[in-house]
C-alpha cells in the first residue's frame, strides 16, 4: 500500500476507527511518517446514508464514505505515534488473551474421546 501510495508525495490516510479495528494499520502509517486522521465511525455512517441512501455496509461505500469525511472535515482527530508504554501494554493484553484462549480450548472436551 506505501509503495502505490509513494506515488502522492502529499497525502493524508483517513482511518475509520484508529483508535479501534483501525488502530494497528494507523499506527503503522503514522510510524512510517505518514499523516493519519482518525475519522470516527459515526461520522461515516452519516454519511454513507446520505450518499447513499441507506446505511448499509460494504467496502466501496464505507472507502467512500471515509475517504469523503476526511475531504470535508477539518476537525479530525490527527492520530499520533503511540508511546512504547502503550505498545507493550497492548502486547502484554494481547499475549494475556491468547493465553486465556489457549486455557479454555484445552480445557474442552475432546469430542473424539467421547463418541463409543
Amino acid at each position: 500500500m506505501l509503495t502505490w501510495a509513494a506515488q502522492w508525495p502529499e497525502r493524508r490516510f483517513a482511518i475509520e476507527g484508529a483508535n479501534g479495528l483501525g488502530r494497528g494499520i494507523a499506527q503503522i502509517l503514522v510510524a512510517c511518517g505518514d499523516s493519519v486522521v482518525d475519522v470516527p465511525s459515526t461520522l461515516a455512517m452519516k454519511v454513507r446514508v446520505l450518499s447513499t441512501g441507506g446505511g448499509r455496509k460494504s467496502d466501496p461505500a464505507d472507502a467512500f464514505a471515509v475517504a469523503n469525511t476526511a475531504l470535508r472535515q477539518t476537525n479530525l482527530r490527527p492520530v499520533a505515534a503511540e508511546d512504547q508504554s502503550t505498545i507493550l501494554r497492548l502486547l502484554d493484553e494481547r499475549r494475556e488473551d491468547l493465553g486465556h484462549e489457549r486455557a479454555k480450548t484445552e480445557a474442552r472436551p475432546n469430542r473424539a474421546s467421547l463418541t463409543p
